[in-house]
C-alpha cells in the first residue's frame, strides 16, 4: 500500500500483471481460433473474481503469482486502480462476448475476443494498458463512471 497525505492507495506489481495479461491473451487467443465456449466462461470468471472479489481466486493470478515467484522477477509497484478499471472493462468485454457467442452471433463473438487479444497482448508484450489509458483520459477530464467505481 502507498500512503501519502494520510490517503491509502493500493498497489499492485506491475510486472506480475504484465505476465497475467500474457495469460489471458493466450486463453483469449485459444478462443478465438477454438470457440471452444468454457475458454470464454474461464475468462469471464476470472475477470470478474478479480473486479469483485479477490485476486487470490483468480486461476489467472494463481499461476502469475507461481512464475514470478519461480523467476525471481523483482516487484515494480504501481497504482492498483487504473488496473483495476482495466479488468473491469475486460470483464464487460467478456460478457458482451459471451451473450453474443450464446446468441448464435459469432462473427460479432470473434471481433470482441480479438479486441480482448489485442488490448491484453499490448499490455503483456508492449507495456501499453489500454484499459488504464482510458481511466487516465477519464481522470483527465474529470469523468466518474460510477459502476465502474471502486
Amino acid at each position: 500500500m502507498l500512503y501519502t497525505n494520510n490517503v491509502v492507495y493500493q498497489s499492485t506489481d506491475e510486472n506480475q500483471y504484465r505476465i497475467q495479461s500474457g495469460a489471458i491473451a493466450m486463453m483469449a487467443a485459444a478462443y478465438v481460433v477454438t470457440l471452444y465456449l468454457p475458454l470464454l466462461l474461464l475468462l469471464c470468471y476470472d475477470f470478474a473474481v478479480r473486479a469483485f472479489i479477490s485476486n487470490k481466486l483468480s486461476p489467472f493470478y494463481q499461476l502469475s503469482q507461481w512464475i514470478v515467484t519461480r523467476i525471481s522477477i523483482p516487484e515494480y509497484r504501481v497504482s492498483a486502480s487504473p488496473k483495476r478499471f482495466a479488468t473491469k472493462i475486460w470483464l464487460i468485454l467478456s460478457l458482451v462476448t459471451l451473450y453474443f457467442t450464446l446468441s448464435g452471433n459469432d462473427v460479432v463473438a470473434l471481433i470482441l475476443s480479438a479486441v480482448l487479444v489485442l488490448c491484453v497482448s499490448a499490455d503483456a508484450l508492449m507495456d501499453i494498458c489500454v484499459g488504464c489509458r482510458i481511466y487516465s483520459l477519464l481522470k483527465r477530464y474529470n469523468i466518474t463512471i460510477t459502476s465502474l467505481k471502486e
